[in-house]
């Protein structure tokens, strides 16, 4: 394509209308995603610190009932 093909182009834009309600729907979504990052961030600073001490044994797990730890999960 050459600019002048851009320039030739049509372009649609949404009525103000559309472009609120679009907003209104999407934006929740946009914050539960960047919520969720946030805490998918977390969650991995956590794994990186922890993991290397459970795998050392500087943390014992042995005594813990992960069953009942994953039923509390759900």
């Amino acid at each position: 394509m050459k600019p002048v093909d851009f320039e030739a182009a049509a372009l649609l834009a949404p009525t103000c209308e559309i472009d609120r309600e679009f907003e209104r729907v999407v934006s929740p979504l946009h914050r539960m995603i960047w919520k969720l990052r946030e805490q998918s961030a977390g969650l991995e600073t956590i794994r990186d610190l922890l993991l290397p001490k459970l795998m050392t044994g500087q943390i014992d797990v042995s005594r813990l009932d992960i069953d009942e730890l994953v039923g509390a999960l759900e």
